[in-house]
């Protein structure tokens, strides 16, 4: 997953996700942030498999970056949304802005 960024500044503009065999792209999704403050998402850094949960969620990184608006640079969480038990070809990854 990689943050785009514009100017020497900084700022968040978004955040995507690639799929790759070897060299080759094979595509690319543009992820939207969703709001997480004092979420689970925003506290753990280790996998979050709730008991009895169809899915679980595997931590796969943080970026922090400049927000038109923030003084401070804001945290944004990567996450795959996997099924528990279950090989999944396709995990669905999202993003979490702290």
């Amino acid at each position: 997953m990689v943050q785009e960024y514009r100017g020497s500044s900084l700022p968040y503009l978004a955040s995507y996700v690639a799929k790759c065999s070897g060299d080759a792209l094979i595509f690319t999704t543009l992820l939207t942030a969703q709001s997480g403050h004092g979420t689970t998402a925003c506290t753990s850094y280790t996998d979050i498999n709730p008991p009895m949960a169809i899915y679980a969620h595997r931590y796969a990184g943080q970026r922090s970056s400049y927000v038109p608006g923030y003084i401070v640079p804001i945290s944004f969480r990567y996450w795959q949304q996997v099924q528990n038990g279950i090989v999944v070809v396709e995990p669905t990854s999202y993003v979490v802005r702290c």
